[in-house]
């Protein structure tokens, strides 16, 4: 990287402690700026106080405020709502996620498909907008 870029940023919001210190052990080893919250409520603060990271990778289910709500008011500003987010469940999918993702993935995560993915879409979003493209579900 040369001395004028940053690492992208990336925020793990998950509420099992495990799984947001692998992701983010994984995440740093492969180079990337790791910032967690614990729920969607948390990861919201952590917007407001550090800034928009470059991707979120995001649990649906967690106590307090869930990965929906979550995804819910993240659509409704403007300031955040086209922030790429990934969504990392243990639950398969039982109901249709009714806000824009960047990809889904099923834990126990594939890592290296994960790492793909992220690459893939913090480069696609450093170069503008998006493309419409259909999330990836894995």
């Amino acid at each position: 990287m040369q001395p004028d870029q940053h690492a992208p940023v990336i925020l793990v919001v998950d509420d099992n402690q495990e799984i947001r210190e692998a992701l983010s052990d994984f995440l740093a080893l492969e180079g990337f700026d790791v910032r967690t919250a614990v729920d969607g409520a948390a990861a919201l603060h952590d917007l407001q106080r550090n800034g928009l990271p470059d991707l979120v990778l995001l649990d649906l289910k967690m106590p307090g405020m869930d990965g929906y709500e979550f995804l819910r008011r993240r659509s409704l500003d403007a300031l955040v709502q086209h922030l790429p987010v990934m969504v990392v469940t243990a639950n398969s999918v039982e109901r249709s996620i009714p806000y824009p993702v960047s990809g889904v993935f099923c834990k126990p995560v594939d890592l290296e498909l994960l790492i793909g993915a992220i690459r893939r879409e913090v480069a696609r979003s450093a170069r503008g907008p998006s493309s419409g493209a259909a999330p990836m579900r894995h």
